[in-house]
């Protein structure tokens, strides 16, 4: 059994508007299993060896261990296996890479099970204050679980959606208005992983704008900026080393 909510964004709605507002949900979620395209798409990988995009990740952790440079390693290794380099973010932001690097595998690994143990935590506390009792919020916050259970495997480190979905999982789970710069901080690491947090932190900012809550709309405001400088960078730093005869991706 539920409590009714405290302090939901929900509570005020009508029975009708709550219900429009499910209606969309569902029907968003049946469009999202709507395949985005007719295109023949290669067959997905069977086992560890036969993912590519992890060979590749990993073939580059190994050259960046041996003392080579992060954008000499990822454009040479992606050339010499036909991946494409133009446009620039073809080529992984060098975070995740150096990262492995530095504490290898094993610490690498205790760090993300450590992100997403954090995210479970922050869920549960969450999760409590509307729950029928502590173990119906344990049991909710445990089903994040079901995204753990492939980084059990050293294998899929190199997988940077991993570390940014567990990243934003704790971003979201931390958030409070009154408490936000954990939230942000999260936020801004997954950022460095991958380019993609991107819309979560613009959404972040502009909610906190549209409230009028300024300290933390600074906050993700840096966030954004640190972004820039950083992809603005990584842009320099690949091209630097972009040959005309590169692939291009095809989009």
């Amino acid at each position: 059994m539920i409590r009714k909510l405290a302090d939901s964004r929900f509570e005020g709605l009508s029975l009708w508007t709550a219900r429009l507002i499910l209606l969309l949900l569902a029907a968003a979620m049946l469009a999202s299993l709507i395949p985005a395209s007719r295109t023949v798409q290669a067959p997905p990988a069977r086992t560890e060896q036969d993912d590519s995009d992890l060979i590749l990740y990993q073939a580059i952790v190994k050259r960046v261990q041996a003392g080579e440079s992060y954008y000499s390693a990822a454009t040479q290794e992606q050339r010499a296996r036909n991946y494409p380099l133009r446009p620039f973010v073809t080529v992984r932001l060098p975070t995740l890479a150096n990262l492995i690097a530095a504490l290898g595998n094993w610490g690498a690994k205790a760090l993300l099970l450590s992100i997403w143990a954090a995210a479970i935590f922050a869920w549960r506390a969450r999760l409590l204050p509307h729950a029928s009792s502590s173990a119906s919020a344990t049991a909710a916050a445990l089903l994040l679980f079901a995204s753990v259970g492939p980084i059990m495997s050293t294998h899929y480190l190199t997988m940077h959606e991993f570390w940014a979905g567990g990243l934003l999982t704790l971003s979201l789970g931390m958030y409070r208005p009154e408490r936000w710069l954990p939230s942000v901080v999260a936020a801004s690491l997954a950022l460095m992983m991958r380019e993609h947090v991107l819309p979560f932190v613009l959404l972040m900012m502009a909610s906190a704008l549209w409230h009028r809550r300024w300290p933390e709309a600074r906050a993700w405001t840096v966030a954004v900026v640190g972004f820039a400088l950083l992809i603005g960078a990584h842009m320099h730093f690949v091209t630097a080393l972009t040959l005309a005869s590169d692939k291009a991706s095809p989009g």
